[in-house]
């Protein structure tokens, strides 16, 4: 609940501090006094937008702090808070600090925040419904969620967004997976070209060297006849090298006449004539051959390209290529397989989203059953509000699977032959805020907000609608903190705890001021509602046989 709003050079407010009380807190005051400048306050401090110059005139800055205790366990919870209340109590400090040049500093517990922190954590302190701000009830999932909590399906729901996300788990997963066979398809087509591109050039070891000698071979091929037949033409020519070995052997052999046995040199002679018709026979051969296909080079340079152009993408070797051949085959034998995951992860996103659409179903059977109670609930309330002609529907709309069913629910209201529309598009503001507390008693045990709000939601309205109006602000103030700004005294009377803005003049300044009335007080606050600036006898009569009459109801 809040429990105490200060403020600081804010406007025409120098210095105020404001202790709230359980229950119903009303705030009065004549026109213009300012009452509004506490909502305005409060809206700030909760991470509104700033509009225009709110410092006070003279001062630097103008400060707001609003202190609240957080919801008991058991009762109201928070569910998840950027910042934690201090380990010794269940505070939460909120502070603004309002610049002149327009910038503004937020603090949680004495910590710098951003504002959407300040928001995110406010809303689950208070909730303020003006003419105008709808609040929770024009949000459509909030609505959804207030729905389901009167209707005590909360824990329906919670088994079913159970279930809602271990589909979503499943369907991650599904999808995760097929984008990655897909891209191991994909990796798996690009090895498998990789690899045919290898086979099929018929890569054997040392082939480059191979091809290397054979093609300086056919290059050279006429240089390399014009030596062969140079060397067979000295060796068989009638004065050729043969020839003058039949001279050195007789030679040798004379020798023998003089020296005696001459076997060594005999016998290197005997080798080097064998020797050299054998080099003859040879050459007499290679001289013989056909000469090469005058296309042999042509394919030999094609292939010395062709392994060239390979080199340029797996590597700078034939024996690197097939080693990359090698690598190639045994990645793709690593990527087979995973289908067999995919056809289950199928089978049970198939079972998991039968069992959540028949959850769904189930929950919208029961959303439609008791959708009809609330609406009269409401309308009762309506009624009693002086709102006879207008309408509340609750419209349940079929939509996709998500955390909270297959529903869309939607509150409608629908003036006196007009065509039913959402709360933010139906009537006046008066009109909206008498719409605002049917709802908000209607749901009063279902809203999880502990302080709710109402800006001037009684303006238009008088007499016994009045005091309808705050009976009901009673009524809900027994399960939340409840803040009125309101000119009725029929209101006023029933508040648990009652303020009053006045201005005040400080030398040549207006200065707003809130104070909590005692009993006395509150009779000359509401005969002063009743009957003017001085009030009567019999309006202060009046006023105490309200306030007596609110002590016995």
């Amino acid at each position: 609940m809040l429990y105490e709003l200060h403020l600081e050079n804010y406007a025409i407010a120098k210095n105020i501090s404001v202790v709230f009380g359980e229950g119903l807190n009303v705030v009065t005051g004549e026109t213009g006094a300012g009452k509004s400048l506490l909502i305005d306050a409060l809206l700030l401090v909760l991470g509104g937008r700033v509009c225009g110059d709110v410092v006070r005139e003279g001062a630097d800055s103008a400060l707001i702090e609003a202190r609240f205790e957080a919801p008991a366990a058991g009762g109201h919870t928070l569910e998840s808070a950027p910042f934690e209340a201090s380990p010794a109590s269940t505070e939460y400090l909120l502070r603004r600090v309002l610049s002149c040049s327009g910038k503004s500093r937020a603090y949680i517990n004495g910590r710098m925040s951003s504002l959407s922190e300040l928001q995110k954590l406010s809303e689950k302190f208070i909730s303020i419904r003006g003419q105008g701000d709808e609040g929770v009830f024009a949000d459509p999932v909030q609505q959804g969620r207030l729905f389901d909590t009167w209707g005590g399906l909360c824990a329906d729901v919670a088994a079913y967004a159970q279930g809602y996300a271990w589909l979503c788990t499943l369907k991650h997963e599904q999808a995760h997976l097929t984008q990655s066979l897909s891209e191991r398809k994909q990796k798996e087509d690009f090895l498998r070209f990789q690899q045919i591109e290898l086979q099929n050039a018929h890569l054997t070891e040392n082939e480059e060297t191979t091809l290397d000698v054979e093609m300086r071979l056919l290059k050279n091929q006429e240089a390399i006849h014009a030596i062969l037949q140079k060397a067979y033409t000295h060796l068989t020519d009638e004065d050729g090298i043969l020839s003058r070995m039949g001279i050195v052997g007789k030679a040798v052999l004379e020798l023998q006449s003089y020296v005696g046995p001459a076997d060594t040199e005999i016998s290197f002679w005997q080798r080097a004539e064998i020797e050299l018709k054998e080099l003859t026979d040879i050459l007499r051969l290679r001289l013989s051959q056909r000469p090469a296909d005058p296309h042999r080079l042509d394919v030999l340079t094609e292939r010395f390209y062709c392994i060239g152009q390979l080199k340029k993408k797996y590597g700078h070797s034939v024996e690197a290529m097939l080693a990359r051949l090698e690598k190639i085959t045994a990645e793709l034998s690593e990527l087979s397989g995973g289908a067999l995951d995919l056809q289950d992860l199928e089978v049970r996103v198939s079972s998991q989203g039968a069992a959540c659409r028949e959850a769904a179903q189930a929950l919208s059977h029961r959303r439609h059953e008791i959708k009809d109670t609330l609406a009269e609930v409401v309308n009762r309330h309506l009624h009693q509000l002086g709102m006879e002609k207008t309408t509340f529907d609750i419209s349940i709309c079929e939509q996709p699977l998500r955390e909270n069913g297959q529903d869309h629910v939607a509150f409608l209201m629908a003036l006196s032959g007009e065509k039913a529309q959402g709360i933010e598009q139906v009537a006046s503001g008066g009109e909206r805020s008498r719409v605002m507390l049917a709802l908000s008693v209607a749901l009063v045990e279902a809203d999880p907000v502990p302080t709710l709000v109402f800006d001037e939601m009684d303006r238009g309205v008088g007499g016994g609608i009045a005091e309808r109006v705050g009976i009901c602000l009673r009524q809900l103030s027994r399960h939340h903190q409840v803040l009125c700004i309101t000119h009725l005294p029929q209101i006023a009377a029933l508040a648990a705890h009652h303020y009053v803005v006045e201005k005040q003049t400080e030398g040549d300044r207006v200065v707003a001021t809130v104070r909590r009335l005692s009993d006395a007080e509150r009779v000359t606050e509401i005969a002063r509602m009743l009957g003017g600036i001085t009030p009567t006898s019999l309006a202060r009569r009046h006023a105490q046989e309200m306030l007596r009459a609110r002590q016995v109801g």
